[in-house]
């Protein structure tokens, strides 16, 4: 992504932070808070008006986020309710800290944070792509490879999975999409063949009954039941291992039901919680980890 490009779309993200943490703000309010702005640069005393039409229209192609203006005091606010979609919840708080850390600069040693790996230049490559049904050529090195593979591929979606970005695509010519980690990508490129964005696909749906960043199409959905004790309960409690978790509470522990497609991903999270929790059933995955714990002990015994 151009740096400029880069740029504007954190403005963009200003402006949608800055009106939804005040409510209503005049477009005086507005410039006094681009004002003392760290995006401002040139150190303008004012956004013209013609640049905040331009990024109000921006945040809503790009974002699907409203920003509105009440007649009756010439005040904008946000029309949209962000608390309940995490897509725009997640990104707009995460700017939030980040605007809040370079105001207060000399604050940053007191916060740390996970490392994050690169690849977040290419966003708006890949958004803008999606918006237009323009393909995109993209340069790519697997962990395992040695060397890039280059191809066209149509994006579907963008997907955040621990601390890294992936784009849900399908390669020119292939029937199944896959996802691709944006931090082993090495360039993308706008090409000028075109796709058409399925209408009834919906990035939600395909992911539902998956854990973590593969959807295989191929496989079923199985109930699991896990068993929880201690301290396990609470924290799967309050931070759910997936969309379809539902809890019942028993005197000592928690049994917690899952519909879910069973993948390796899966299998090492619940292998993370150790003897915090057991599986109940399906027998088939119970038995798996009981041999993936078997390999571990095998590796670490004395």
């Amino acid at each position: 992504m151009k740096e400029s490009s880069f740029i504007l779309f954190k403005r963009y993200l200003w402006l949608v932070s800055t009106i939804k943490n005040a409510g209503y703000i005049s477009m005086h309010g507005i410039n006094e808070k681009w004002r003392a702005s760290f995006l401002n640069e040139k150190k303008e005393d004012s956004i013209p008006k013609k640049t905040f039409f331009r990024h109000k229209q921006a945040v809503q192609d790009l974002f699907d986020i409203s920003i509105e203006c009440r007649k009756s005091d010439n005040t904008y606010y946000i029309e949209d309710d962000l608390e309940k979609d995490a897509l725009k919840g997640w990104v707009l708080n995460s700017f939030f800290v980040y605007n809040l850390l370079r105001e207060s600069y000399d604050m940053k040693d007191v916060v740390l944070f996970e490392r994050i790996p690169s690849g977040a230049e290419f966003l708006l490559q890949i958004l803008n792509a999606i918006k237009s049904g323009h393909t995109l050529k993209m340069k790519y090195r697997k962990f395992e490879d040695e060397d890039y593979k280059e191809f066209e591929v149509e994006p579907y979606c963008l997907k955040v999975n621990r601390q890294r970005w992936y784009v849900l695509a399908k390669r020119s010519g292939d029937v199944k999409k896959k996802t691709y980690a944006l931090d082993r990508i090495l360039s993308l490129e706008e090409t000028p063949p075109t796709y058409v964005y399925p209408a009834d696909f919906s990035p939600q749906k395909y992911f539902c009954n998956s854990f973590g960043i593969y959807a295989n199409e191929e496989k079923n959905i199985e109930e699991v039941v896990i068993k929880a004790r201690g301290e396990s309960c609470n924290y799967i409690r309050t931070l759910p291992l997936h969309s379809s978790q539902k809890e019942e509470s028993h005197d000592g522990y928690f049994i917690f039901r899952y519909k879910i497609k069973i993948d390796e991903e899966f299998k090492a999270e619940l292998l993370r919680w150790g003897a915090g929790i057991e599986v109940l059933q399906p027998m088939e995955l119970r038995v798996d980890l009981m041999e993936s714990i078997k390999k571990m002990m095998e590796i670490y015994k004395m």
